[in-house]
């Protein structure tokens, strides 16, 4: 019982540790909020991911260093 409480702790500690091994490799920046240009690889992904998609750029409405939707109700279009 105690190995099986181990584990199941020990697996609850796993994405904590991805997600703090993730912010030190990109220097605590958030990866939706990057300064510098976009790689070949995800300039050549980009156009299949967003098949259909009328975005064009980030939101403007949307404030990323506080997570929070500062702006209009969005239009959808059908």
């Amino acid at each position: 019982m105690v190995g099986l409480a181990l584990f199941v702790g020990g697996m609850g500690l796993v994405p904590l540790l991805l997600h703090r091994r993730q912010m030190r490799i990109q220097k605590g920046e958030a990866m939706w909020s990057s300064s510098e240009p976009l790689s070949a690889t995800a300039t050549r992904r980009g156009p299949y991911l967003n098949t259909s998609s009328t975005d064009v750029g980030p939101d403007p409405d949307w404030d990323h260093a506080k997570g929070t939707y500062k702006g209009k109700v969005p239009v959808v279009k059908q």
